[in-house]
């Protein structure tokens, strides 16, 4: 098993890797996330996807995980081995009043957050600086400077909001 896996890390651009699910706790209830009814008046639903079983026959499937929420907890566990000294990465990083110091991990449009846009750099306005410049002028065909200073911007996305 351990050779087709390591053979797959070589060539294969997806993993498969189906599983029987459960509870951690034997007996609990699994209790997958609820979105908004689009419906007006209705209760909130699961969000369901069609996928094709192993005969080629369609069914839906609740899913318990969405990608979203996956990608914030390796988010928290990049966070946590930097911080732990484990992993050494580009992170920009903004000191937020009372509750310290911010990741670009932890903020929302990550380098191009407003709390970085309304921040100082040495004492100027981060748009202003060389880096914030460098940054707002990143375009998909030249993301040098976020791969430099903040490659999981690249990773998870970031949101230019205020740009031009």
């Amino acid at each position: 098993m351990l050779d087709k896996l390591l053979a797959a890390v070589r060539t294969a651009s997806a993993l498969r890797s189906p599983a029987a699910l459960a509870p951690t706790v034997p007996g609990a209830r699994v209790m997958p996330p609820t979105f908004p009814s689009k419906e007006k008046g209705r209760p909130n639903e699961y969000l369901k996807e069609t996928r094709v079983t192993a005969n080629g026959e369609k069914t839906d499937a609740v899913v318990l995980d969405t990608l979203t929420s996956s990608a914030n907890r390796v988010e928290e566990a990049l966070l946590d081995a930097i911080e732990e000294g484990e992993l050494s990465i580009a992170d920009l990083r903004i000191r937020v009043g009372e509750f310290g110091e911010v990741s670009t991990l932890q903020l929302p449009h990550r380098v191009f957050d407003a709390y970085l846009l309304e921040g100082l750099l040495d004492g100027k306005p981060f748009p202003k600086t060389e880096l914030g410049r460098s940054l707002s002028e990143s375009t998909t065909r030249d993301a040098t400077a976020i791969f430099l200073h903040s490659p999981t911007s690249l990773l998870f996305g970031a949101w230019d909001s205020h740009g031009d």
